[in-house]
Formats: structure tokens, C-alpha cells, sequence
């Protein structure tokens, strides 16, 4: 009987611990898609029209709060689910949908589906360029090791705004689609 009791008490620690790690995910993709969308509207806004980034910019995924966590939520789990089981299948799904953000950010009406089409259209054929783009900030990034990740704010503000560019390109190049 003490046995059953101890086992019982296990498992729903164990269920409560799991539903807390759950929501602490769900709640930290939820941020992550407003914050994203504004990351991606601040470096759009300086690689169209050279706006300075302001501090406030970055919160402008907040905007459309709901729509923008759900686009976070259901690009982390559809990159999740292929990563599971193999790698390379993973890394290509998160190639074709690197764009999603950009995407919502142009069009705040888009549901995450949309999207998810949009970037996959953009990035059919492009893939292998988008890596290659961000390969291309590896030697920077080992280098800002060598400064205790102090390097690493410029490269990564280097990479955060390579991607509108690239994407600026795809839509301004619908050929190279």
C-alpha cells in the first residue's frame, strides 16, 4: 500500500514538473514571436529605408500579440517535430521557414499558415544561398569566442540584418525564386 501511495505521489510530481516545463516553453515561444517580428521589423527598417534602430521598434511584434506568439509557437514545434528524428531534415524545414517573421512582419494580417507558404515559396530553390549567408558569419562567430562572446553583439547584429537583405533581394528578384 505504501508502495502504490509512493508511486502515486511520484507520478504526479512528476506530471506537475512536465505541465510547468510545458507551459514555461509555451509562455517563452509566445514572447519570442512578438519579439521576433519586431527584430525582424527593425533590421526591414533599416535595410529599406536606413531608420535607425530605436529601442521601441523592437516591441512592435506586441502589436498583434496573439497572432505573432502562435507563429512562434507553431514554427518552433513544426522545427521540433522534424528535428526529432533526423537532423537534416530538421535544418531544412528551419531553412524553409526562415522567413516567417519577415513575412508577418510585411503582412500583420497573415495568419501563421500564410506565412509558412509565403516562406516556403520565397525559399524554394534559395536554401542552400540562406546557409551559405549565415556559414558565412561562422569564422566571426569562433573569433568572438576569443573575447568572451563580447564579439558576439556585432556578429549577431551583422546576421540579424543580413537576413532582410537577402530577403529584399528574393522579393525584388523574383526570377532568383
Amino acid at each position: 500500500l505504501l508502495a502504490t501511495a509512493a508511486l502515486e505521489s511520484v507520478v504526479l510530481e512528476y506530471l506537475i514538473a512536465m505541465f510547468a516545463y510545458g507551459a514555461a516553453i509555451f509562455i517563452a515561444c509566445g514572447i519570442m514571436g512578438p519579439l521576433n517580428v519586431g527584430i525582424a521589423s527593425v533590421y526591414t527598417n533599416l535595410v529599406r529605408n536606413g531608420e535607425r534602430i530605436r529601442i521601441k521598434n523592437f516591441f512592435y511584434g506586441f502589436k498583434g500579440f496573439f497572432s505573432n506568439a502562435i507563429l512562434a509557437i507553431m514554427y518552433n514545434v513544426v522545427v521540433a517535430l522534424w528535428s526529432i528524428f533526423f537532423v537534416v531534415p530538421g535544418i531544412y524545414v528551419a531553412y524553409s521557414y526562415a522567413l516567417v517573421f519577415h513575412v508577418k512582419r510585411d503582412h500583420p494580417e497573415y495568419r501563421w499558415k500564410q506565412c509558412f507558404d509565403e516562406s516556403e515559396r520565397l525559399m524554394e530553390g534559395n536554401r542552400w544561398r540562406l546557409f551559405k549567408l549565415h556559414f558565412s558569419f561562422f569564422g566571426w562567430t569562433l573569433l568572438s569566442v576569443l573575447t568572451l562572446g563580447i564579439g558576439s553583439i556585432w556578429v549577431t547584429a551583422y546576421k540579424q540584418a543580413a537576413t532582410p537583405v537577402f530577403y529584399e533581394d528574393l522579393k525584388s528578384n523574383p526570377q532568383a525564386n
